[in-house]
């Protein structure tokens, strides 16, 4: 969401669809992401690849999500984080509302 700020300072409306538009394009971009980790997370392919939701989250959460700090301590401890949030979205995010698009 755009601060208000941000919205009453475009010259106009034309500004505020476009950056709608590319926030609401790199969130459908997300959204099929995590489609795709859950499907590699269904029962049926876990068997078959060895990758369940934890394994999925530990390959995965670094090409989602990256500590901007330098220091080591500090990208080592949110990396477990990261991953623990990759991995609530494969096992809880509900996507059904993006059935028929992709």
């Amino acid at each position: 969401m755009l601060p208000m700020w941000q919205l009453l300072g475009c010259l106009c409306f034309s500004d505020v669809f476009i950056t709608f538009a590319e926030v609401s394009s790199t969130v459908t971009l997300y959204i099929c992401y995590v489609i795709v980790l859950q499907i590699f997370a269904r029962t049926e392919v876990v068997q078959v690849t060895k990758m369940d939701a934890s394994n999925l989250a530990m390959v995965m959460a670094p090409n989602c999500l990256r500590c901007m700090s330098e220091d080591p301590r500090v990208i080592f401890e949110n990396a477990r984080k990261e991953m623990a949030f990759i991995r609530t979205l494969i096992q809880s995010l509900d996507t059904s509302f993006m059935e028929g698009v992709y």
